[in-house]
């Protein structure tokens, strides 16, 4: 079918179901791991400080930061797998990244974790995929202010803040896909808060 269609649907041809069988193969060999991993600890440990710095945008029961589940959804080969759940199935639909030109290991912490996230929700489910969920919130409040810092330098580069509002135009499209009124948060509160 695939080829049939290719000449008369041109570039929407991609987006039938038999080319994203592709998806659920893992593909190990897609990313340099060591690099990847180095940067998927630190975004690890940054949202750990950021919820340690601002406790009250809690949710977490106790309000503490869940160490398991981030020790389950923050590895090499879960954001591996995120990261191509989005360019396969999210991305067609909602093409705020240019995919050959992301990087993931010289693009921003942020946008690399709003990347994550958004793939996550379309994964096969597993525990991973599924926890990824409960960070949602967690990556939201850092991410926007990451975002409000970026804006705030006078000198910041023009690629740093493109990368910080597409960061943050895809945090939010992706929680204003989830249902969930519990998890959703005007994004203009983070703009103004102090």
């Amino acid at each position: 079918m695939t080829g049939d269609t290719a000449g008369l649907f041109g570039i929407f041809s991609d987006l039938f179901v038999e080319n994203t069988q592709e998806f659920f193969i893992p593909k190990s060999t897609r990313f340099d791991l060591p690099p990847l991993q180095k940067n998927v600890r630190e975004l690890c440990l940054q949202l750990q400080a950021h919820h340690n710095k601002h406790p009250t945008t809690c949710i977490f029961p106790n309000c503490d930061y869940p160490e398991e589940s981030a020790a389950i959804v923050f590895t090499t080969q879960n954001f591996e797998d995120c990261i191509w759940a989005y360019f396969t199935v999210f991305h067609p639909q909602h093409p705020f990244i240019h995919w050959p030109t992301f990087d993931i290991y010289t693009f921003s912490r942020p946008l690399l974790l709003a990347v994550a996230l958004a793939g996550s929700v379309h994964c096969p489910p597993s525990d991973a995929a599924l926890l990824a969920r409960t960070f949602f919130h967690l990556a939201e409040d850092f991410i926007f202010d990451h975002l409000r810092s970026i804006i705030a330098k006078i000198d910041a580069q023009e690629e740093a803040r493109l990368q910080s509002f597409q960061a943050a135009l895809l945090i939010v499209t992706v929680r204003n896909k989830q249902v969930n009124p519990f998890t959703f948060r005007d994004p203009l509160t983070y703009l103004g808060r102090s």
